[in-house]
This record gives structure tokens, C-alpha cells and sequence, in this order.
């Protein structure tokens, strides 16, 4: 097939697709119940995911509202303990390259994520932090794989754990838990589009206030990724605002 024929038809299927999988979510999520504002950020998510797809199939470059006027801007040496730092991107790839890097140098760390574990092992090579995976899938009543064992308090992982998304209180708990028992470690969190489409916006707002406060009390660097165009502007706003910096 002649290429000025082939590249519409990859168009048009890539899109066909993208669209099929956004209205599969829809789906799913109204015969589980969730609720209107879930199913938005959830379509938003994967509407954003589909038009980066085609962008980079196009060759163009993608768009990032910008900050809001005003927030920090740091750069990762400048981070001293206790400091939290927010990336605006698409994918959380600075995100993870700012912990690993830490890690690497010899902090304890610790990475909430939605990402499965042995991906950002084998990616980043931090092989020694702990990793909490962000997942419904084989988690008990309390939250946590029947298997999960934790994280000793050096920073050592014990066994990767699973935590369903909708336990914020145990979430917190564990994330505190190693942020006082590792001082001067790092602790990095992505997926927080995950949580609000499990929880709400403001719940997870107190939980990101709860981290960061705990944070400065340890000495930890807190780094969180956030996709700012699959967020209301607003609350994206108020997240900023809650950082040390944003980058």
C-alpha cells in the first residue's frame, strides 16, 4: 500500500482504538458504580493518553498548561530535607529519574506507584527501595496483598506490597511509617490521577498535606508526578500550592 494511503488508515485506526478503549473504562466504571466525577478524570486520562499517542506518531510536540504564576521553581540539587517538589508531565519519567538518582546515591527510598514493580526495577534500577503498587487486583478486605510483608525500617525492601487505591488511611500509614523509621530518605509518589479517580479530590488533597507534613518533620524529600492536563485546573492549583517546588 502506497505510504500517502497507509498513514490515514494508521490514523484512523489508532484513533478508532483509543476511542474504543475510553468508552470500555466508561463502561466498566458505570457497572461498578462509580460516580460521574470518577468516570471524568478517568475519560480525561485516557482521552490525553490517545492524543499524546497520535501526537508522537506525528511528530509533534505536546502541550503543558503552564505553571501557575508565582510557583517555586527548584532545581533537584537545590533540594534540601524535608522539601517536597511536584513535576508537571506527561508521563512521570522525571519524576523517576529524580528518585532513582537519590536512591542510587545512597538515600532509602521509597516509590508509590501505579506502575507495576518490576518494571521500575527493571527501568530505574533501584533495586533496593521499597515499592508500594497501586492496584485493586489481589488485595484483602484491609487493603494489602495477602503476601505483603512491608519494608524494614533501613529502606531495605522486605517484599513489594500491593494497596488498593481507595485505602488512603493505610496508604498514609505506610508512607509514614518508613518516612520515620528512614530519616533523610526519599520517598516518591505517581499515580495521583489513580487515587483521585478512586477517592475524590480533596481527600486525597489532606492526604497529599499529611505526607508533605510528615516529610518536613523526617528530613524526607517528597517528589510527586502529576499530569496537569488530566486534572481541573483549580485543584491542580491548589496541589502547586502545597509544594516546596514545582518543576
Amino acid at each position: 500500500m502506497p505510504e500517502q494511503k497507509k498513514r490515514p488508515q494508521d490514523y484512523w485506526e489508532g484513533y478508532r482504538d483509543g476511542t474504543n478503549a475510553v468508552w470500555d473504562e466508561v463502561a466498566k466504571m458505570t457497572a461498578k458504580g462509580f460516580t460521574s466525577r470518577e468516570m471524568q478524570i478517568t475519560a480525561n486520562s485516557k482521552r490525553y493518553a490517545m492524543t499524546v499517542e497520535i501526537e508522537r506518531e506525528l511528530g509533534i510536540q505536546p502541550k503543558i498548561p503552564p505553571p501557575e504564576a508565582g510557583a517555586a521553581k527548584a532545581q533537584p540539587d537545590q533540594l534540601p530535607p524535608g522539601s517536597s517538589v511536584l513535576f508537571r508531565e506527561q508521563r512521570p519519567e522525571k519524576g523517576f529519574a529524580l528518585f532513582s538518582g537519590l536512591v542510587r546515591e545512597g538515600k532509602p527510598g521509597y516509590c508509590v506507584a501505579r506502575t507495576a514493580p518490576q518494571l521500575i526495577r527493571d527501568r530505574y534500577n533501584v533495586q533496593r527501595a521499597g515499592i508500594l503498587w497501586l492496584s485493586s487486583a489481589d488485595s484483602d478486605s484491609q487493603g494489602f496483598s495477602p503476601a505483603a510483608l512491608g519494608i524494614a525500617p533501613n529502606g531495605t525492601p522486605v517484599q513489594e506490597e500491593t494497596i488498593n487505591p481507595t485505602q488512603l488511611p493505610l496508604l498514609f500509614a505506610r508512607i509514614a511509617n518508613f518516612m520515620e523509621g528512614s530519616k533523610g530518605g526519599v520517598v516518591f509518589i505517581e499515580g495521583l490521577e489513580y487515587l483521585i479517580a478512586n477517592n475524590n479530590f480533596p481527600s486525597v488533597l489532606k492526604f497529599v498535606e499529611k505526607v508533605i507534613d510528615t516529610a518536613t518533620k523526617s528530613g524526607t524529600i517528597l517528589v510527586l508526578s502529576a499530569n496537569p492536563a488530566t486534572m481541573d485546573p483549580k485543584e491542580f492549583s491548589q496541589l502547586e500550592r502545597e509544594m516546596t517546588s514545582v518543576m
